[in-house]
Order: C-alpha cells, then structure tokens, then sequence
C-alpha cells in the first residue's frame, strides 16, 4: 500500500493521507484484521507519514508588519483623489466667485456712467460719453475670458452663474457699443464745432490801428476753423454737415475780405452786414450739426431704458 501511495502525484497523496489520519482518530490502533481461519490475527501497525503543520504567514501570526507598498500607494491614490478634488471642483468654484465680483463691478461701473451722463447737461456731454463708452469698453473686457472648466457630472454651482451672468453681459455689452460709440462720436463733434466759425469780438467801426488786430483775429479764427474741420472723421451720419462746414469754409474768406474793407472805408453797415453773414454760416453748420445729435439722443434715451433691464437681470444672476 505504502508503494501505491508513493506513486500518487501530490495533492493526491495529501488526500490519502488526510482520509487515513481521518481513519486512525476513529480507529484504534490495535483493531483485529480478519484473516484465514486458524490464524492468529496480528494487530495493525501504525503508519507514520511524516506529517507536519503548515506554518502560517506573516500577515496571521503578527499584526505589527505592514505591506509598505500597500499602504504607500493607497496614500498616494488618496493624495490624487484630493488634489482632482481641489483642481476640478473647489478650484472652479473659487473662480467663479471671483469672476462673479468682477462681473458686479463692471455692472456697477457701467450703470453709474448711465447715471452721470442722464445728469450732464446732455447725454453728449464729451465728460459723460468717455466714461459711458470706457465702461462699456470694460464689460467686453470682463466677459472676454469663458467661465471656469468643470468636469462633466459635477454640480455647476457658481459656475452656473457665471455662465448665465455672462450671457446676460455680453448681450448688454453689444447693445451699449452701438450707442457708446455714437455718443462719442456725437461729442467730438460738438467739441470740434466750438472751434469752427467762432467768431471774435470785432468792432464795427474802428481807427485805422485797429484794423490790422481784427484781421489778426478772423486768420486766426479761419485757421483754427480749418483745422478742427480736419479732424472730423468721415463718419456717414456726419456727411451732411461736414458738407455744411466745407461750403462755409468756402465762403468765409469773401466775407472777411468784405468786413475789413468796411471797417477801413467807416462804413459800420457794411461791416455788420458781413459778420451777420459769417454768423449764418455758423448757425447753419451748427443746424445741421444738432439734427444729426438730435436723432443719436434719442436713440441713446431709448436704449438706456433696456441697458437698465439688463444691468437688473444680471445684478439677480449674480446676486448684487
């Protein structure tokens, strides 16, 4: 038996010897086998496998050792998890808060330059309509960068706001430039036209000493008239009087002739007669002028009424 069992691979043999130290705990040793009869029956011999316990691991033995690696890389996972934590979910958060506040200054900025240019004496107060065209300069500049990236399935939080209040803004932003830049324009226009035909005082009848000084000061005046119609631009809603200013120009040289001729010859009529008639050029370029301004005011008291419902939507948007 001892040499069938030799011939078993391992875990066969195992399993014998399991199934016989099964069989010897229930079976005493010295059990009669049964032989021929008229024999002596001789006991059973014990068997002797050399059979020894297993030792068991380190980990079941002690609980004082660590697998470091384990315990280094699940540090190291943890570490990660934390820091994707604070890049895509509180990082993004802490910038649209941020992005938020410089949303409700610019809005502030944008209504208060509303404000100062409804109390100036016009809405193209050169003053107010620099500051209102700088702010709405300033909300595409605070709407030119996109909200914060989040990863998708997080909870947008801020990030929702600012994507709401940045919708909203650059819908007012667009609607505000039309109208900034007209207002601009219309007060560079105004300020250009303080210096075109702006008459001197010029006495009507004068000594002959006087005369040169008052040819002195209508060259001056053509001069500065000449060079403030040069830096007009061409802009198409300015076309008509820009024409005005032209023809004017054309004309005023006939005129001054005509008032110094007067003035040397006594004749105070004629000269009254011929600064009436610059005077008229003047009032009709400066027609021209405020029809043009006219209709840019209106349009700008029109628009301000909708630039207020949007600066409100985004002030709610944004919690201002």
């Amino acid at each position: 038996m001892t040499s069938d069992v030799s011939r078993l691979r391992t875990p066969e043999r195992e399993a014998v010897r399991r199934t016989i130290l099964g069989m010897l705990e229930t079976t005493p040793a010295t059990a009669a086998r049964h032989g021929r009869l008229g024999t002596v029956e001789e006991p059973i011999p014990d068997l002797d496998f050399d059979w020894q316990p297993r030792p068991l691991g380190k980990v079941v033995t002690s609980r004082r050792e660590y697998r470091w690696p384990i315990v280094v890389g699940a540090a190291l996972i943890g570490a990660a998890v934390l820091f994707v934590a604070r890049f895509f979910i509180l990082l993004p958060a802490d910038q649209a808060e941020a992005r938020l506040a410089e949303y409700s200054t610019a809005v502030d900025e944008f209504a208060s330059a509303i404000d100062a240019m409804e109390s100036a004496a016009s809405l193209t107060d050169p003053v107010a309509a620099s500051r209102f065209l700088q702010a709405a300069d300033d909300l595409h500049e605070v709407t030119r960068p996109g909200p914060p990236g989040i990863l998708p399935f997080i909870p947008a939080g801020p990030v929702a706001d600012v994507r709401a209040a940045r919708s909203r803004l650059v819908r007012l932003a667009d609607a505000a430039d039309s109208i900034a830049e007209r207002l601009a324009r219309a007060a560079d226009y105004r300020e250009s036209s303080e210096d075109i035909l702006a008459i001197p005082l010029l006495p009507y009848s004068a000594p002959p000493e006087l005369v040169d000084p008052a040819a002195k000061a209508l060259a001056d005046m053509q001069s500065a008239s000449e060079s403030a119609a040069a830096r007009l631009d061409d802009d198409e809603e300015y076309a008509t009087y820009r024409q005005a200013v032209d023809d004017a120009l054309a004309d005023l040289s006939g005129l001054i002739d005509r008032y110094l001729l007067a003035l040397r010859r006594a004749t105070a009529g004629e000269a009254l007669a011929a600064v009436a008639e610059i005077q008229a050029l003047r009032d009709g370029t400066l027609s021209e002028l405020e029809a043009v301004v006219s209709g840019v005011e209106s349009d700008a008291e029109a628009l301000i009424v909708e630039l207020r419902r949007g600066i409100d939507q985004v002030r709610i948007v944004i919690g201002a």
